[in-house]
This record gives structure tokens, C-alpha cells and sequence, in this order.
């Protein structure tokens, strides 16, 4: 008997894994029938997690971070109960600019798109550009838009000059003259970007689903590392507006430092580093941690054992 699981994810090339698992069986071989949806933001997935409409989610770890601390841009309905179980991948974002933007330096006194002001990739925003010169509130303001497409779309009609923008459309973007800046791993080091989140409540009551579904999650991420040719291929039957060499490039990047987390597993290193600088830009101003707060990486630990 296959139990049917909900999950709700951004696009983009992280979920790979997901697309192969389902495509090898590998879901209905552990007793899972899952159904996917992409979000719009990162607002409306936590929101729709919190209400039940979905078991899983696919979201900037540092949201449920955000969201446990009060300091998100919107509170949840009822008491905040996520947690992260698994990790999607330590990085994969890159800053971007438009055609017409000269570097860093040409984003003083402009706007830059993120998907929530508070949370998410857009502290990964705030924490590069300081790097390079550039303070928020000070030299920059935002535009909260939503997903990857929206910021996008920000950019090219004018209400940003740049924006944390995910892989491949960092690829994509590029091709259309968009200027690629930095590196979120790069400029970071350890991450950890996307997660595997589900309420605690709902994990605790079907534990032998989702650890069917860490399972079959698992296995597809080694399976992308062990076979870069069946990956491209996967790929390529997957993303629009790469071609020839440019999906062993995506290849390179997802398996890459900063890439798919080596076998689901939360990126223990890059959660501490999350905290870090969600310590810096959150408000309002609180400790963060300690990591057992956000993470349970047990049902991992669990699932894999029972392989």
C-alpha cells in the first residue's frame, strides 16, 4: 500500500533528485505515491505547510530559522512547528545585475529583489554585498517579489538593478546578457541553502512515510553523484534554454562545492552558519540557536538505517 505525500518546493535544478527518484520508482519502491507543486514565495509555502495542505517542503533553510525566531516578514497561522529532517543543497544562488549595471559599485542608490525582505537567500544578499561595500538601508533598498521568475522580472522592467537568483537561471540570465557577480559559496564558504522541512507534529505521527521518503531522496542524490552521464540526461530532459556543454557545466555546479548536500544529510557546518548571520541582519536582535531548534536530523539517521 502506497501512502500519498504532498510536497512543495521551489524549481529549479535542486530538484533533481526528486525528478529521478520519481522516474526510477524509487518513491513507490519505499511506499510512496508523492505529488510535487511549485511555490510562488516562500510566504505562501510556509503558510500552505502550516495549514496541513502539504506534508513537505523545499525552502531556504533559513526561513524556518526566521519563522522560528518571530523574524520573518509574516507570522504563521497557529504556533510555529517546523522543522528541517534533510538538506537539499549548500549554496546554488548566485548575485546578479542587470545588462546595464557596472558592478557592485552600480547598485549604490538602487533596489535590489528579493523574495521575502527578512528571511531566506535574501540575508545571503545583504551578507555579500557588505562584503563588497555595500550597506542595506544605507546604499540599497529592496523589493520583496517572491521566486526566482520574479526577481528575474524585477530586473528587467526596472524595479531592481540585481537579486540572488538560483541555478540554472543564473545560467539562463547570463546568456541574456545579465551579469553574474558573486557566488553565494563562494563568498559564504559552508551554507546550508535549501532544506527538507515538515511540521513536527506530522513528522512525529508518520514517521514511516517521510522516512520512505528520505530514503528514496537519498538514494537519488548518490545515485546524481555516481552517474554524471544519466544526471546530463536527466537534465536535459528537465531544463529549457541550456544545450551542448552548458548541462555538464549545471552538472559540475549541483555536484560541485555548495552543491547537492552529500546524501540528503543537513550540512551541520553550514547550519551553524546560517545562524551566524541570521544573528546579524534578524530583528529583532536575539541569540540564535541552539541548532536542535530548527534541525532534527534523527529521521535521517533513522531512515537511512533502515535502508
Amino acid at each position: 500500500m502506497t501512502q500519498k505525500l504532498k510536497l512543495i518546493a521551489f524549481p529549479g535544478a535542486p530538484n533533481l533528485p526528486i525528478f529521478v527518484a520519481r522516474e526510477m520508482g524509487w518513491f513507490e519502491r519505499h511506499g510512496v505515491d508523492l505529488a510535487m507543486s511549485m511555490t510562488p514565495s516562500s510566504a505562501y509555502q510556509a503558510e500552505a505547510l502550516a495549514k496541513g495542505e502539504f506534508d513537505i517542503a523545499g525552502t531556504a533553510f533559513d526561513n524556518i530559522v526566521a519563522y522560528a525566531e518571530g523574524q520573518s516578514d509574516t507570522p504563521l497561522p497557529g504556533p510555529f512547528d517546523m522543522v528541517a529532517v534533510a538538506g537539499v543543497h549548500s549554496g546554488l544562488n548566485s548575485v546578479m545585475v542587470r545588462p546595464d549595471i557596472d558592478g557592485f559599485a552600480g547598485i549604490k542608490g538602487k533596489a535590489v529583489a528579493v523574495d521575502a525582505a527578512k528571511s531566506g537567500y535574501a540575508i545571503v544578499l545583504y551578507q555579500i554585498l557588505l562584503k563588497n561595500g555595500l550597506t542595506l538601508g544605507k546604499d540599497y533598498t529592496t523589493v520583496a517579489v517572491g521566486s526566482t521568475a520574479n526577481r528575474l522580472a524585477a530586473m528587467e522592467d526596472g524595479r531592481a538593478a540585481g537579486a540572488m537568483i538560483d541555478t540554472p537561471t543564473d545560467m539562463q540570465a547570463q546568456k541574456r546578457g545579465f551579469k553574474l557577480l558573486a557566488n553565494a559559496t563562494d563568498e559564504l564558504g559552508a551554507y546550508q541553502g535549501s532544506a527538507i522541512v515538515v511540521r513536527r507534529p506530522w513528522a512525529e505521527d508518520h514517521e514511516p512515510e517521510l522516512a520512505a521518503f528520505l530514503r528514496a531522496n537519498s538514494a537519488a542524490v548518490d545515485y546524481l553523484y555516481a552517474h554524471r552521464d544519466e544526471a546530463i540526461a536527466e537534465l536535459k530532459s528537465h531544463i529549457k534554454d541550456l544545450s551542448g556543454d552548458e548541462f555538464g557545466t549545471l552538472y559540475d555546479k549541483i555536484t560541485g562545492p555548495g552543491g547537492l548536500n552529500k546524501h540528503g544529510e543537513l550540512n551541520l557546518p553550514g547550519v551553524d552558519n546560517v545562524l551566524k548571520i541570521r544573528g546579524t541582519y534578524g530583528e529583532p536582535k536575539q541569540e540564535m540557536g541552539p541548532p536542535s531548534k530548527y534541525i532534527d536530523p534523527s529521521y535521517m539517521q533513522r531512515a537511512l538505517a533502515g535502508k
